[in-house]
């Protein structure tokens, strides 16, 4: 198991370090992200001898009917919390400046490729395949895959949370990052379901891409809605 380990480890610092580059969240984001996961397949390919099979790089149109739908019902609930008095909950400074170009450049192509096709390929692709090479059961190498995937949001959610909260307390920081690890390896433990499921990657990736870029058009309309209401309240 000592590849699989180490590949995990290598993915895991590698976010976590390259999220704290100025250029990373900018335009570096999307090139860096795809060759380090194009990388990770071609080291885990090479040297473990995984197929395309093994490393879920196949899938046909019927695997995005059930992805589809929970992203129509997701988007359905955070566009209700947008607009609602808990809306701000869910803003975010790092879109809601986005406008025209920029905000579609954002949620049609860096979050579909530089974060749900890098990450599926990355956790429910490479890490899956190399941990399952190792030896270890399907439901063993989920786990492991999807902690890693949980470590993996360490640094963009300190990030994220300085930038929307920059007096947030040391315990509040720790509180989010605990969270967003328990709730991320809990999204990458259905994830991991669905690419079992559906013995691809084509759902997982459209899950994923729909999910975040649903979420981050809601946050651009919460922000905007909250910013509205404060301007009406000094009027």
């Amino acid at each position: 198991m000592s590849f699989a380990f180490l590949l995990s480890v290598v993915v895991v610092v590698y976010n976590n370090i390259v999220n704290r580059w100025g250029p990373f969240q900018g335009p570096a984001y999307l090139p860096l992200n795809l060759m380090f996961a194009a990388a990770v397949i071609f080291v885990a390919a090479a040297t473990l001898g995984l197929s395309r099979a093994e490393l879920g790089l196949q899938g046909d149109l019927s695997d995005f009917g059930l992805p589809l739908a929970l992203v129509a019902m997701f988007a359905i609930g955070a566009f209700v919390l947008a607009g609602s008095r808990s809306g701000h909950y869910i803003a975010d400074r790092r879109v809601v400046d986005l406008h025209g170009s920029a905000l579609a450049f954002y949620v049609l192509v860096r979050i579909p490729l530089g974060t749900a096709v890098v990450e599926e390929v990355v956790f429910r692709g490479a890490l899956f395949a190399a941990w399952r090479n190792a030896g270890a059961s399907t439901q063993l190498a989920a786990v492991c895959a999807s902690v890693a995937f949980g470590l993996w949001h360490v640094a963009p959610t300190i990030i994220g949370l300085r930038l929307n909260d920059p007096r947030a307390s040391w315990r509040k920081l720790s509180l989010a990052v605990t969270g967003a690890i328990l709730i991320t390896t809990v999204a990458g433990l259905g994830l991991q379901w669905l690419r079992m499921d559906s013995g691809g990657l084509a759902g997982p990736i459209a899950l994923h891409a729909g999910i975040n870029s649903v979420g981050a058009l809601a946050a651009v309309s919460a922000g905007r809605r909250a910013g509205a209401r404060r301007r009406r309240a000094r009027w």
